[in-house]
């Protein structure tokens, strides 16, 4: 089997098992690692699409967890 077909399996079995652990955190919440984890391989297998609900959903998290109440809030 090609060396190329084997880093692909192993990358979609780490993705798997982070998207799992994101699951099964409390709230559906996982932590920084995780989220740095899907991040870096979403961009090695330029999944933009998934790469994109990933940044959505990371600020609809850091919205809904901080003390930000508005996008007002981030004005100069």
């Amino acid at each position: 089997m090609p060396a190329a077909v084997i880093m692909e399996e192993n990358f979609d079995q780490l993705l798997d098992q982070c998207e799992a652990q994101e699951l099964e955190a409390p709230g559906g919440i996982a932590t920084p690692q995780v989220y740095a984890q899907m991040l870096a391989l979403y961009l090695l297998n330029n999944d933009i699409k998934h790469l994109d609900l990933l940044m959505l959903e990371f600020l609809l998290n850091l919205f809904q967890f901080d003390s930000f109440q508005t996008f007002e809030d981030f004005t100069c």
